[in-house]
């Protein structure tokens, strides 16, 4: 199921959308059941397809057929629903995962919600930043080539940091 439309200009300049699809472009929502987003209810998966539209990642077919389905319409991952005078607000993400520079992927929604239920929090933003400057790698040494890490030149690598620490436990 899905529902979609196509531009239709506004001046509204308000907060709380994304504003209109533009004139060249299609845009349609379409269900994601997995996590109760239905196009009937005016809530899915945003779909975008138009000649200005992302065509595909070069040279990888896989990715770009993860990305674009057979009729050409770009899945976002992002989660809208059209408001009445036809402005689009995103709402959620289809997949609320971020991949750490270390392979570990995690939630952000389980530390958001930790904060929501505190009564003096009214909104929560989380920001993923890599704590080390020099992600892991096979170039940095830091990597064996199946993505292992190597335990002793992390622990060379890492060892001021480490002695700190423990010096600050001892204070």
């Amino acid at each position: 199921m899905h529902s979609w439309m196509c531009n239709h200009v506004t001046r509204d300049w308000t907060a709380g959308h994304v504003g209109t699809p533009v004139a060249c472009n299609f845009v349609k929502l379409e269900d994601v059941a997995d996590i109760n987003y239905f196009s009937v209810n005016n809530k899915g998966e945003i779909f975008i397809k138009g000649n200005n539209v992302f065509q595909g990642y070069l040279k990888d077919p896989e990715k770009t057929q993860e990305a674009l389905d057979k009729d050409g319409w770009l899945h976002t991952g992002d989660i809208g629903g059209w408001l009445p005078n036809g402005t689009l607000k995103i709402i959620d993400w289809k997949k609320n995962i971020f991949k750490l520079a270390q392979g570990e992927y995690i939630a952000p929604e389980k530390i958001e919600n930790v904060y929501n239920r505190s009564r003096p929090v009214l909104q929560v933003f989380i920001h993923g930043e890599s704590l080390v400057p020099e992600p892991f790698s096979i170039e940095n040494g830091l990597l064996m080539p199946t993505l292992k890490v190597k335990r002793v030149e992390l622990a060379k690598f890492f060892q001021t940091q480490i002695k700190s620490l423990y010096e600050s436990i001892q204070e």
